[in-house]
């Protein structure tokens, strides 16, 4: 009978340990998107012009004292081309950095700050990041921008290098839109993002524009948490002049 006993309480143990990890629990969730355009150029006689912008997403789960207990990070890169002559161009099929995994090349970069010689991936610095600025508040997680945008020699020596300016800056926005959901603080959490083009060539009385639509879901495993449009415009006029 000890034994029988003995064997019940064990597996009432292992299974309130396994319960007490993976619970769902009710947390305040928030899926926050930045974009801003970064660079705008004429278009010369036997050059193209081109506007780059970057959109920025985070998924943050916070607690009920508004500290982060998980996220996850993606941006996207966006680039639109047009002639000396006022016409737009078709656009490419983008994928975000988080997409694009090793092949977006930051492991090349030459921004080595330990001076080990290695420069970890987009993705991989940005969970370090991400799993730096867990426990913390929003206000904490600015504190850590320093000169140039990047992080402070703490996040930096972690081996995230890369500026986090914006992270910071779609971290706020997931703050600022959050709701209450039922999920677990270990859950998943997955950026899907789609960017479509709508391209229009600009006239003697008409400015061309290039307009990206940017569609955003956050998930927590397969369980969908939030949605977000972004639209990104690029103008210029019939000689090729950027329009800021």
């Amino acid at each position: 009978m000890k034994k029988i006993l003995s064997i019940i309480l064990a597996v009432l143990l292992v299974a309130a340990v396994f319960t007490g990890c993976g619970a769902a629990k009710t947390y305040k969730v928030g899926l926050g998107v930045y974009s801003a355009v970064t660079k705008a150029t004429d278009a010369e006689a036997d050059t193209n012009g081109a506007a780059e912008a970057s959109v920025t997403t985070a998924v943050v789960i916070f607690d009920a004292d508004g500290k982060i207990v998980n996220c996850t990070f993606d941006s996207l890169a966006l680039t639109g081309e047009y002639t000396s002559k006022g016409a737009a161009l078709e656009t490419k099929e983008v994928k975000t950095k988080r997409e694009l995994g090793a092949n977006y090349g930051m492991s090349k970069s030459t921004y080595d700050v330990n001076g080990d010689g290695v420069v970890k991936e987009w993705f991989e610095q940005a969970d370090i990041f991400a799993t730096q600025i867990k426990g913390k508040t929003v206000d904490e997680v600015k504190a850590l921008v320093a000169e140039g945008d990047r992080g402070a020699e703490e996040v930096q020596t972690a081996g995230c290098t890369i500026m986090i300016s914006e992270f910071v800056l779609a971290l706020e926005k997931a703050a600022e839109s959050t709701k209450e959901t039922e999920v677990s603080k270990d859950a998943a959490l997955k950026i899907k993002t789609v960017a479509t083009s709508e391209i229009a060539s600009a006239t003697a009385d008409a400015e061309g524009s290039i307009t990206y639509k940017v569609a955003t879901t956050a998930a927590a495993d397969d369980t969908e948490l939030a949605v977000a449009d972004t639209e990104v415009k690029f103008a210029f006029d019939a000689k090729g002049a950027a329009v800021k």
